[in-house]
């Protein structure tokens, strides 16, 4: 006959049952240390994506260390974790290439976390790891400010708040089990949730500054999302890969159509063969410009308020996304000479604002500076996202007077890149006398040569416009722009670049449009007739780039998740959703400033120094102070033998000897005498049996000697070291209960 077959979870179970009992207790029951370790991995969580991966591993090995505290209770050597924090210190630079920052700071900051974890013996040192756990989780918030990241944030908090609860329970000697925990969790929601009015007039009511008094410095060496003031083939199409928003914006009545839809941002007229960049001198004059706009004592325009409404309730006055500016030529109406609109900037890598073409007033949070090419200027680093208005006029032609100096400059190509663009272009000047005939041609020749639209072009290291043009035929907009630069040039017509961003999604969610980074472009410019025109080599090539969007021109190229996007319906109007709760997100709770709340203020009738506010403000206070009287955790026992039985108790609960429901005090005793060693359950019965005498009355001894031994026993039992699982298993004597009937207790049940 066979024998049974014993299932491996049993294996399991008693290995890791006769392991437990050879070692020591652990520092702190499961309830006390489990919400920090919670809260810290949702914090790693959340800053993941952003940390180096071998970083991550770093982290990864200090978590284990720190649950092999708790779970194992591993006593770390008292040297090992300072040799750990400098072995990580010394570990950062080769790993980020750099060593102070805010991204190192925040590394170490999850070294020390999980550090703190390995020594942790009291509960302060909780208190202390669920504090550093708050201002993780905090720092989510210079990853994304999304309702999402808000949510999870929140999330933490109010794990560590329960884990502070649960420390302060451990510290004054109460017993903690994980079965507190979701009561405990219900009642810091509910305090919460009962504060969260106060959170909003506070968020309200409390006077913004114009200007943050500090900011978080970015580090130097960090990459960032966005355009760049430099174009280079594979510039702009790095950014093609990019969902993420840019910005979005509303229209004052009907919308222009996606196609006439061009975003300003760079201008670019120093060509050195490979690269494109703005002219020497600009640096210079965008620095001056920006301190003196710091400094001068200009008040910020409030915008109107016919694009103040379009972002809050006036917004189905906008006509529906297919009445178009061309639709509406089409029915015989003349189209607005300026159209209105407002515009939410997210961060921006660069100072230049990306306004419509032609904006000819902005106004916003910060002061917009116009450039003299048709730019916009912030006196203020794009840090956060900002909230502007204004008119363009949305033409492609700007009249500018140039100087002879000025078109020798943008006529200039390095002799030796590219020869044959620049022979193709010396031939259509000697063919043709008139700059608007040689554009003509130009335009002839690109579409003669078939180019090819993509996102993966081949390798362009030197003499790009040659091989865009009469090699690979094929590229990005960058690549048509950087060629036809080239060739315009050539033929002796002032050109330069311009980066942006071109097109937008329509949202009919909040009836917005949306910009990507997906979204940013390349074009050109050329000056004919006292006047620069706008030239966009990318529509000879695909026109379905300029009329349906990126995504349509690049359907083949694009990631399988991207695809999934625009293929399945349910997905897209789940993005759109997204999209509209984002900005809304962003309307109200982050871009929240200084100027939008005086506006708020002012159609209640509260004007800024008025004495309501101060009478606002005390009545905050005393609701603060009235809330924190009703919030307290449980009170500390005053007495010190009952105190001491307390914290007595609860390192009995740690060695699963924890006081049943109802169970009588004699039961009690009797049945952890009989789990105990033979010294330690006689003295535990004499002292067990005084504090019973003491708290009914039959005892004349001082509080102060009986608080005392029972220390004196809690510290005799932390140290002894004894099988207290299989000889409380071994030993269990039946107890008798309140209806006479006899039941075993198992201290391991």
């Amino acid at each position: 006959m066979s024998r049974p077959r014993i299932p491996s979870s049993l294996w399991i179970r008693q290995g890791w049952q006769c392991v437990a009992a050879t070692l020591p207790p652990p520092p702190f029951p499961v309830a006390a240390w489990a919400p920090c370790v919670a809260a810290g991995a949702l914090a790693w969580g959340l800053h993941a994506a952003a940390l180096p991966l071998l970083w991550n591993a770093v982290v990864a090995l200090l978590m284990a260390g720190a649950l092999a505290r708790f779970l194992l209770a591993v006593r770390w050597p008292r040297w090992l974790p300072t040799v750990v924090a400098l072995a990580a210190l010394a570990a950062i630079r080769p790993i980020y290439g750099y060593g102070f920052g805010q991204e190192t700071g925040l590394a170490l900051l999850f070294a020390a976390f999980w550090l703190k974890g390995w020594e942790a013996t009291t509960a302060r040192d909780l208190r202390a790891w669920g504090l550093t756990a708050l201002f993780l989780l905090a720092a989510a918030f210079l990853r994304s400010q999304s309702p999402f990241y808000a949510v999870a944030v929140l999330t933490g908090w109010l794990v560590v708040v329960v884990g502070w609860a649960q420390a302060a329970r451990v510290e004054w000697g109460l017993a903690t089990t994980l079965g507190q925990l979701p009561a405990l969790a219900r009642h810091t929601a509910l305090t919460l949730t009962v504060s969260l009015p106060l959170v909003l007039l506070l968020f309200v009511l409390v006077p913004r500054l114009d200007r943050p008094l500090w900011g978080v410095p970015q580090d130097a060496a960090q990459a960032r999302s966005g355009l760049s003031e430099t174009i280079a083939p594979g510039a702009v199409s790095a950014l093609a890969l990019s969902d993420a928003v840019a910005f979005t914006l509303t229209w004052e009545g009907a919308a222009p159509a996606p196609s006439e839809l061009y975003f300003r941002a760079v201008v670019l007229t120093h060509y050195d063969g490979t690269t494109w960049r703005p002219a020497p001198e600009e640096t210079l004059e965008r620095e001056i410009a920006q301190q003196r706009a710091r400094t001068a004592p200009a008040a910020v325009e409030e915008p109107p308020k016919a694009v103040r409404e379009s972002f809050t309730s006036a917004l189905e006055s906008q006509g529906p996304a297919a009445a178009t500016v061309a639709e509406r030529s089409a029915r015989g109406e003349a189209p607005s000479a300026t159209r209105h609109f407002a515009l939410l900037l997210a961060p921006q890598p660069i100072p230049w604002l990306p306004a419509p073409e032609r904006t000819v007033a902005l106004r916003g949070a910060s002061v917009a500076l116009p450039w003299r090419d048709g730019r916009w200027l912030s006196a203020h680093p794009l840090i956060e996202r900002t909230l502007w208005s204004g008119e363009a006029q949305l033409t492609d032609r700007w009249p500018e007077p140039l100087t002879a100096t000025q078109a020798r400059q943008l006529t200039a190509l390095p002799p030796n890149h590219n020869p044959r663009a620049q022979a193709l272009g010396r031939q259509i000047a000697t063919d043709h006398a008139s700059p608007a005939a040689r554009l003509a041609a130009i335009e002839a020749a690109f579409r003669a040569a078939n180019l090819r639209y993509t996102l993966y072009p081949p390798l362009m290291t030197e003499n790009a416009a040659d091989q865009t043009l009469f090699d690979a035929q094929a590229g990005f907009c960058e690549h048509f722009a950087n060629a036809f630069a080239v060739v315009a040039r050539a033929a002796g017509l002032p050109t330069r670049l311009v980066a942006g961003y071109q097109g937008a999604t329509f949202n009919p969610v909040d009836r917005s449009w949306v910009v990507r980074h997906a979204d940013a472009h390349a074009w050109a410019e050329v000056w004919l007739d006292g006047e620069w025109r706008r030239v966009d080599p990318t529509r000879w090539a695909a026109p379905a780039r300029i009329t349906l969007g990126s995504d349509a021109a690049l359907r083949s190229e694009l990631p399988l998740v991207r695809a999934a996007w625009l293929d399945q319906p349910w997905l897209a109007t789940l993005r759109q959703q997204l999209w509209a709760w984002q900005r809304q997100w962003d309307l109200w709770v982050v871009g929240f400033d200084a100027a939008r709340q005086r506006a708020l203020l002012a159609r209640l009738g509260w004007e800024s120094g008025d004495w309501r506010w101060a009478a606002g403000g005390a009545v905050l206070v005393a609701a603060a102070t009235a809330l924190l009287l009703f919030v307290r955790l449980p009170e500390k026992p005053r007495d010190p033998a009952q105190r001491a039985w307390a914290r007595l108790t609860a390192t009995l609960t740690r060695r699963d000897l924890a006081p049943h429901a109802g169970e009588a005090p004699f039961a009690y005793v009797a049945r952890v005498r009989q789990a105990l060693p033979p010294p330690l359950a006689a003295r535990f019965t004499q002292l067990a049996q005084r504090y019973l005498a003491y708290r009914f009355g039959a005892a004349d001894e001082t509080a102060q000697q009986l608080a005392r031994d029972l220390r004196q026993l809690r510290q005799a039992l932390a140290r002894a070291r004894w099988p207290y699982r299989r000889r409380a298993r071994k030993h269990s004597a039946p107890v008798q209960t309140e209806n006479g009937s006899e039941t075993h207790d198992d201290p391991t049940a």
